[in-house]
């Protein structure tokens, strides 16, 4: 994770920001969250538990959307929200 290739796009006026690929390069999307005055939602590149708790090291960041991890049964919801919380990842799937 590292390098300057955050996309930026923003939804409504700005009511929410989203950046993608957000997994991929984290210092870029922490240094988005304190240049934005709109909550920042990290969106893309997530693959695993991992990277949720890299992500959830930004401060103020404002959410977290996963998508395809998921749907392929990487983790569950439990499971992120397990390691968000510093809880055993017994969702999580090999």
């Amino acid at each position: 994770m590292g390098g300057n290739d955050v996309d930026v796009a923003v939804d409504g006026d700005p009511a929410v920001v989203v950046a993608a690929p957000a997994a991929r390069d984290v210092d870029g999307l922490a240094e988005s969250v304190r240049r934005a005055s709109a909550p920042v939602i990290a969106s893309g590149g997530v693959a695993d538990l991992d990277d949720i708790a890299a992500l959830a090291e930004i401060d103020g960041l404002g959410g977290i959307i996963t998508g395809k991890a998921l749907y392929e049964g990487r983790f569950d919801v439990a499971a992120a929200l397990g390691r968000l919380h510093g809880r055993p990842a017994a969702g999580a799937t090999a």
